[in-house]
């Protein structure tokens, strides 16, 4: 269980939700909607900030590994990095320049997990939308977190490489019994195969309801128009 308590999300100072608290239980994945500036962004990176301050955020596991997956991330397309290397790269924070045989089998499985084994050799700068988005999700798997945040993680893909992405995500979540935070703008894909709740942001307030609620009182909400490039908090 992830428990949020009060917690305030601000940017430069200035409080867009004085106390926020969620109770997200594991294998639930969670989306995250709202405006442009209503913090969505700014609440990931909170969490992420605060993850070991238990005045705010306690997370009821022994593992307190976390994934993250930011909205974006330039990747130099002439790089000769591999998708292997690039899954690889949270492997290697540590005295050995090089990788265990069982950091290996690591790396291949969370490929064979995600069904993507025919991307590990190729060069991260040449892969489709949909691919890269599937291997920047496999690094935030690598070490096995209990809570992923994805930032807009299907933003820029077509709506098949979107709905892809989602399916994956939302069976990782269940089956690995992760927490998920998603951000997303694509309200269609607000559904109860997807997602079991919903966090609504808008500036000096929320809504945290479940799928089912959200249907049932057509909740007019506004949501953020869909940028390419641009900066969201």
């Amino acid at each position: 269980m992830l428990k949020i308590e009060n917690l305030p999300i601000k940017v430069n100072n200035k409080s867009i939700i004085e106390n926020l608290s969620i109770i997200v239980n594991k294998a639930e994945n969670v989306a995250i909607i709202g405006e442009n500036g209503a913090g969505k962004t700014t609440l990931l990176k909170s969490i992420i900030e605060n993850f070991s301050n238990k005045n705010f955020i306690d997370l009821k596991s022994k593992n307190k590994n976390i994934g993250y997956v930011p909205q974006f991330r330039e990747i130099n397309e002439e790089y000769p990095l591999s998708s292997f290397d690039f899954v690889a790269l949270p492997l290697k924070q540590k005295i050995l320049p090089w990788l265990t045989k069982k950091e290996i089998c690591t790396v291949k499985n969370i490929f064979r997990e995600l069904k993507i084994e025919n991307l590990i050799n190729k060069r991260i700068g040449i892969l489709s939308g949909g691919e890269r988005q599937k291997v920047f999700l496999a690094q935030a798997l690598i070490n096995n977190p209990k809570v992923l945040l994805l930032d807009e993680f299907t933003s820029n893909l077509d709506k098949q490489s979107e709905l892809d992405c989602i399916k994956l995500v939302s069976k990782l979540t269940k089956e690995k019994k992760i927490i998920t935070l998603c951000i997303t703008h694509e309200l269609s894909l607000l559904e109860k195969e997807h997602f079991d709740k919903i966090l609504y942001l808008e500036k000096n307030n929320y809504i945290f309801t479940n799928v089912d609620d959200y249907k049932k009182e057509n909740i007019n909400l506004k949501t953020c128009r869909h940028n390419n490039g641009g900066i969201n908090v």
